[in-house]
C-alpha cells in the first residue's frame, strides 16, 4: 500500500516538477553557486536504474528516489535526513560543515573545494586482519558535462576508489553532483561486467528565500 501511495505523488509531483522546475533552478541559482547538495526539507529527486554492460548497453530495472524527510539534531548540531521512496530502512543524515559534507559520524562526502583531496578512507579486515578492501573518496572535476536522463551538466564527481589486494585489482565508482541540483549520476563498481547506475529523471528543489 505504501508503495502504490509513493507512486501517485511521485506521478503528481512529476506534472509539478515539469512545470516549476525551469524556475526552481533560477531561484537557486542566485546566492547558492557552490550548493551541490542543496540541503531543504522536501526536496526530492527521481532516479532511472539500470545496469550498464561494458559495450554501454543499457538495461532498465527500475525507477528509485531520495528525499530529504526533515531536520534534527545530533550532538548539538542540524543536519538534514535523507530517505528512499522505496526502501525504508535507507536513511543518511547529511549537514555542511565548512563546505564538507558530512555524516553524523563524521564521514566526508563532498567538498566543492578540495579537488583531487582525499576525502575519507577506509580499511575492511577480516576477523584475523587480513585486509579486504581498501577504499578512497577523492574529489574530481570532470573536463566535460556529465550527461544524466535530466540533461548535461558541468559536475563534480567524489569518486571512489576501491583495492582488493588478494586479488590486486582497483576499481572505480562514481558520484556526479551538479551545482543547484545535486546528485545526478551516480556509477556503482562493475560486477560481472555491469556497472550499477542511477541517472536522474527529475527533481525538485523547495524554493527558499535569501
Amino acid at each position: 500500500m505504501k508503495q502504490i501511495i509513493f507512486a501517485l505523488i511521485v506521478l503528481l509531483a512529476t506534472t509539478m516538477a515539469c512545470k516549476k522546475q525551469k524556475e526552481v533552478s533560477i531561484d537557486k541559482t542566485i546566492g547558492e553557486a557552490d550548493s551541490y547538495i542543496p540541503l531543504s526539507v522536501g526536496n526530492y529527486w527521481v532516479y532511472n536504474v539500470s545496469n550498464v554492460d561494458t559495450a554501454g548497453n543499457s538495461s532498465f530495472i527500475g525507477y528509485d528516489s531520495t528525499y530529504i524527510a526533515a531536520d534534527t539534531l545530533i550532538h548539538g548540531d542540524k543536519f538534514f535526513v535523507f530517505k528512499s521512496g522505496y526502501s525504508s530502512s535507507y536513511v543518511q543524515y547529511l549537514r555542511d560543515s565548512a563546505h564538507y559534507y558530512i555524516d553524523e559520524k563524521g564521514e566526508r562526502f563532498f567538498n566543492a573545494n578540495a579537488i583531487d583531496d582525499t576525502l575519507h578512507r577506509s580499511v575492511t579486515k577480516t576477523s584475523t586482519g587480513n585486509v579486504l578492501s581498501v577504499t578512497y573518496r577523492v574529489m574530481k572535476k570532470p573536463l566535460n558535462k556529465i550527461s544524466c536522463l535530466q540533461g548535461s551538466y558541468f559536475s563534480l564527481d567524489a569518486e571512489s576508489i576501491r583495492f582488493l589486494p588478494f586479488l590486486n585489482l582497483s576499481t572505480k565508482s562514481h558520484t556526479y553532483y551538479a551545482p543547484n541540483v545535486g546528485l545526478i549520476l551516480w556509477q556503482d563498481y562493475p560486477r560481472t561486467g555491469l556497472v550499477k547506475t542511477y541517472s536522474l529523471h527529475h527533481y525538485y528543489l523547495v524554493k527558499t528565500i535569501k
